[in-house]
């Protein structure tokens, strides 16, 4: 359970009462750093390299424009 906006006393006592562990920020959530800031380009590193990654897979030089778009919604 990650929670913005409450004490962490708060939060522990909510993580408890659900059964369920505390995270503190910052955290992945989808392999995206939450918590994090994206000015820096070492927030998005990570994710250009999935689509890099993905695109060379892909041929991406073949794909039409609907499909770079599809292919990035699946990396999210």
């Amino acid at each position: 359970m990650g929670a913005v906006g409450i004490s962490v006393a708060n939060m522990n006592i909510f993580s408890k009462c659900l059964n369920c562990g505390s995270m503190y920020f910052p955290f992945k959530y989808l392999d995206v750093n939450i918590g994090g800031n994206p000015k820096k380009v070492d927030f998005w590193r990570p994710i250009i390299h999935k689509i890099k990654a993905k695109l060379s897979m892909w041929k991406g030089k073949l794909l039409s424009m609907a499909g770079r778009h599809c292919l990035i919604k699946s990396v999210q």
